[in-house]
């Protein structure tokens, strides 16, 4: 049996570890859950050269039930999921699924053509193409030489 030395110190460390583990992990949490409030659905956007490309998640949801307006340089979706058992009469067991509307506005960097926009849905996914204004096409080129 070989010996190990004990240091009283040793002890705080291991503890100040657990305490750091402990207090990182439900913060980190909390300020991500805090950016996107309940019934607003996540979003990915990416830009290229010539449009903005929004990809929104509205699983779920008929694409005739949702309202896409672009107002200056925000895009505002709005969508209702519809439950279809409450056409039904049942009683109810469990009920996770969410329904009811949703909302979700979102400042894009520049300004673009509003009245240009075109989307199409698959799988749940909704994907929204804006087209930027001309002028401002060529910033996004020299942003991109100068990296």
């Amino acid at each position: 049996m070989s010996l190990i030395q004990w240091g009283p110190l040793d002890d705080l460390s291991t503890l100040r570890e657990t305490m750091d583990e402990l207090c990182e992990v439900p913060f980190a949490r909390r300020q991500r859950d805090r950016a996107l409030a309940p019934g607003q659905p996540p979003v990915d956007i990416f830009e290229t050269e010539d449009e903005f490309i929004v990809r929104a998640e509205l699983p779920g949801i008929d694409p005739s039930d949702v309202l896409i307006n672009v107002t200056d340089n925000t895009l505002t979706i709005k969508a209702e999921a519809k439950r279809e058992y409450e056409r039904v009469r049942c009683r109810c067991l469990r009920r996770e699924l969410r329904g009811g509307s949703c909302v979700r506005s979102l400042a894009l960097p520049y300004a673009v053509k509003g009245d240009q926009v075109k989307a199409s849905s698959r799988d749940g996914i909704l994907e929204i193409r804006v087209p930027k204004i001309k002028s401002l096409k060529s910033r996004v080129q020299v942003a991109a030489v100068a990296r």
